[in-house]
């Protein structure tokens, strides 16, 4: 009873994936099953002398296999039904496996209802290196297609998903041609092979280099007349490493903040310092108020519109002699710097005892102090590269190989840990303030690669003690 149910199912199947077509018979349909599975050169014979159509066997040959097996792709004189360059049908891909045969599939959820394939699912065959499917589709009509986007539509969806208006249709003209620039960047670096990280169409997709240095990189690298004043931390007895730290997972990291179009990084890698500081030691995790430092330590103009720059060691200062940081609520956020509210930054929520440099030059001593908090860096984030970052393990390379970061820093991170990925590359966790669409969820891993390491990361270290 099963068997014959079975039969009724799939001749019910056949029928309806057949409808529309007179040249197809029913001898045909219900012998297809055993064509497919003996060898299709009969159909092709079969199908020449009645008269049917190309099209209707190769979407009958399409379906069935998906009934029965795992599809191949394959016509019956074995050629291939499908082109690696006209997708045209998106598919979800569901899992992997094996089946009695040993043919490796993709399991694959289609939207074309039940009655197609197997209760609308898919096997499709798995052939290693490139993966067969990664660029083909199936489409339920032969003739049915969908184009790729054009450059203005990716432009709009791309202004939709980020809010980006503008004055006027001139300066969204001239946004645009910077973001086609852009994409072409970033499609050009990711066609590449063997990279450590990835690029992608982020917030600053319409930004040139020089625009993204002005509004986001608001570091300057310490004077040596401050340098002199600020004691440092030798690590005289080495301890041993542990191989990996990571203090987000500890909980002692606050979630990722968005500087805006300002340059008060400096601000908010200090900031992050003193939280991740302060829960280590107490047990408390308090969000506590950049906007204090960008009102009260930075010496810029209020009539500029990039915040003003900033250094790491004017911050620490501040706080010891303002007695500490009030919290993020009592003195929030605004993207812009303003006069400093003195009733409102005397409100002391933590306090620092001290603040240390860190020996530079050196990744081997920024993973000790990792072991004990996580660590301001002041690194080099003027760089395509950078900016576009998608995820992966930074190692600060354009596609043609050069390095695209230098030892001339001017963008605030905190090292919050350190680690190895699956293919041995060796990493600094840091966390940025450029907000969760950014990079991995708001992080970056940087490449360890011994010694000073790259992109200025080991030139200005510093924590604070609290």
């Amino acid at each position: 009873m099963a068997a014959f149910s079975h039969r009724n199912s799939v001749w019910s199947k056949l029928k309806w994936i057949s409808s529309g077509f007179s040249d197809i018979s029913r001898y045909c349909i219900l012998n297809l099953h055993t064509w497919i599975s003996t060898g299709m050169t009969v159909l092709a014979s079969y199908t020449r002398e009645k008269g049917v159509s190309p099209v209707t066997v190769q979407r009958l040959v399409l379906y069935a296999h998906s009934i029965w097996g795992v599809f191949d792709g394959k016509l019956p004189n074995g050629r291939p039904s499908y082109t690696i360059d006209n997708t045209n049908h998106v598919v979800l891909v569901i899992g992997y496996g094996t089946d009695l045969y040993g043919r490796d599939y993709f399991l694959i959820k289609n939207s074309w209802g039940t009655q197609w394939g197997d209760g609308g699912y898919a096997k499709l065959l798995r052939v290693g290196g490139a993966a067969l499917w990664a660029n083909v589709a199936i489409s339920r009509e032969l003739h049915h297609h969908s184009r790729l986007p054009t450059m203005m539509e990716k432009y709009k969806q791309w202004m939709a998903r980020y809010g980006r208006v503008y004055k006027d249709f001139s300066e969204q003209q001239k946004r645009f041609q910077i973001f086609k620039y852009n994409v072409a960047l970033v499609e050009a670096f990711n066609a590449v092979g063997n990279k450590s990280f990835n690029v992608s169409i982020n917030q600053f997709a319409d930004l040139t280099q020089e625009e993204f240095r002005k509004y986001y990189l608001g570091a300057e690298p310490p004077s040596q007349s401050s340098l002199r004043n600020i004691q440092t931390l030798n690590y005289e007895n080495t301890i041993e490493l542990p191989p990996s730290i990571n203090w987000k997972t500890a909980r002692a990291v606050t979630g990722i903040k968005d500087q805006g179009q300002c340059g008060s990084c400096w601000a908010f890698a200090v900031v992050a310092a003193v939280e991740s500081a302060y829960k280590i030691k107490y047990g408390r995790l308090i969000a506590l108020s950049e906007q204090q430092l960008l009102d009260c330590v930075s010496p810029g103009s209020l009539n500029n519109d990039y915040c003003g720059y900033g250094k790491p060691l004017h911050a620490y200062s501040y706080i010891m002699a303002n007695g500490g940081l009030t919290t993020e609520d009592n003195y929030p956020y605004h993207k812009e710097k303003g006069y400093c509210a003195n009733w409102r930054a005397y409100q002391i929520a933590v306090e620092i005892q001290n603040y240390y440099s860190i020996p530079s030059y050196s990744e081997a001593t920024i993973m000790q102090a990792l072991v004990q908090q996580p660590v301001v860096v002041i690194i080099d984030g003027y760089n395509s590269g950078f900016m576009l970052y998608g995820g992966g393990v930074f190692d600060g390379k354009l596609p043609n190989g050069r390095q695209s970061c230098t030892t001339n820093t001017n963008h605030v991170v905190l090292v919050i840990g350190y680690g190895t990925d699956p293919y041995g590359r060796d990493y600094f966790l840091i966390k940025n303030s450029w907000g969760t669409q950014w990079g991995e969820g708001g992080y970056a891993r940087l490449l360890r690669v011994g010694g000073a390491g790259i992109c200025g990361i080991t030139n200005w270290p510093s924590i604070p003690l609290v």
